[in-house]
């Protein structure tokens, strides 16, 4: 059971009159039976619309449009989509059409398998220089491979 505090709502449910005669019932139980029900929230894509502008300068004459901002993402899909492309293909092993299937039926956001293809190695490549990290520090440690189980 979750914690009251954690309830988004709570429902009383009365009897109106008595289960065996048929009377009329009225009062307060101090301690009624709980049942919870838990929900997912319904998910719909948060989708940003980036516009750079072109504008002309009045005294040169030169069209300038403005610079892709350096935190925006070209493939047109953000971190957390990207994070859970390469959740789905590498923890969970999913496949190329899984991922994609997944990925429409469960957060609504169609993609292409060339797309799935793309945001894994662009994870990939976000994620190559903390592994190399990891793996040089680990590979200068005196001990590799011990747990407390030997």
């Amino acid at each position: 059971m979750y914690p009251i505090e954690q309830c988004s709502s709570i429902i009383d449910h009365h009897p109106n009159t008595c289960g065996c005669c048929g009377e009329a019932l009225s009062g307060e139980d101090k301690n009624p039976y709980r049942h919870q029900i838990v929900e997912l929230p319904p998910i719909t894509p948060i989708v940003v619309e980036h516009r750079l502008h072109q504008l002309v300068c009045s005294q040169c004459g030169n069209t300038t449009r403005a610079v892709w901002p350096i935190d925006v993402n070209p493939s047109g899909y953000g971190e957390r989509v990207v994070a859970t492309v390469a959740r789905k293909s590498g923890l969970y092993r999913h496949s190329h059409r899984m991922v994609k299937t997944a990925m429409e039926d469960l957060f609504g956001i169609p993609m292409s398998k060339p797309t799935v293809n793309r945001l894994r190695m662009e994870a990939s490549m976000a994620l190559k220089d903390p592994v190399d990290s990891a793996k040089k520090y680990v590979q200068h440690q005196p001990v590799v491979a011990a747990d407390e189980t030997s």
